[in-house]
């Protein structure tokens, strides 16, 4: 593994959570350094949905490449975020944008839950990657949320680019 990209990763950490730290607490994120980083597009691999015990439907897949943009956004139920794309439709039930932010912790989240419905990515860097979980929520449904192990690596953006 090349020491240099590791490096380079924990310390894109460490100004994560740092930046994390030092938001104001106004109506909109700061485009820091870290954001503008990890701004672009994704490729997603997941694993099949754990449904066995869910009284809701699934998402058959998550999109194949995910946009992170720098646009910041307010989503009720979700709070502050940074835009996403695609807004895939079937995956809620309220007009509201994917979004993503990073934790102070470091974790990167996907979200395309609108407080009801929808799938949500917690994702830690692992070398070039990010590896984490996916799980779908459904207010409507009962049992366990059913969970994805996901990958997501940085891919460049397709010319029409998901919308």
């Amino acid at each position: 593994m090349n020491h240099t990209l590791v490096g380079a990763l924990l310390v894109l950490v460490v100004v994560c959570r740092h930046a994390m730290a030092q938001a104001p607490s106004g109506d909109r994120l700061p485009v820091t350094a870290v954001i503008r980083a990890l701004a672009g597009c994704y490729r997603v691999r997941a694993a099949p949905w754990s449904a066995a015990q869910y009284g809701g439907d699934v998402p058959s897949r998550l999109p194949a490449i995910v946009r992170l943009d720098t646009v910041p956004q307010r989503v009720m139920g979700r709070g502050q975020d940074f835009r996403a794309s695609p807004d895939v439709k079937a995956y809620h039930e309220f007009p509201f944008a994917p979004g993503w932010r990073v934790a102070p912790d470091g974790a990167l989240t996907i979200s395309w839950w609108d407080a009801y419905t929808g799938p949500v990515l917690v994702l830690r860097p692992r070398g070039l990657e990010w590896h984490g979980t996916a799980s779908y929520h459904n207010h409507n449904a009962s049992g366990p949320a059913p969970t994805a192990a996901v990958r997501v690596t940085r891919t460049r953006c397709p010319a029409d680019g998901p919308a």
